[in-house]
C-alpha cells in the first residue's frame, strides 16, 4: 500500500461521520490492516485527494463571496 495511506492524523481534530460509512471505511481498513493502513489515514487520503481535485473550484466558489482562501494546497 502506498504511504500517504499511512499518515497519522493524531494532531488533527475529531469530526463525526456517519456511521454507515464508518462502519464500511474500518471493514476495508481491516482487510487492509497488514498493509498498515488505518482508518484516519485512509480518511486523511480521501480528503487531500478530494482536496486537490475540487479545490481551484471550491476557491473560486468561496471567492465569489470572501477573499483569501486557497484551498488547493500542495499536499505531501
Amino acid at each position: 500500500a502506498s504511504d500517504v495511506y499511512k499518515r497519522q492524523a493524531r494532531t488533527g481534530k475529531m469530526v463525526y461521520i456517519r456511521k454507515d460509512f464508518h462502519d464500511s471505511i474500518k471493514a476495508l481498513c481491516s482487510v487492509m490492516e497488514s498493509e498498515g493502513i488505518t482508518l484516519s489515514g485512509y480518511i486523511d487520503n480521501v480528503l487531500a485527494n478530494h482536496l486537490n481535485l475540487y479545490g481551484n473550484e471550491m476557491t473560486r466558489l468561496y471567492n465569489e463571496k470572501h477573499k483569501g482562501i486557497n484551498i488547493n494546497k500542495n499536499q505531501e
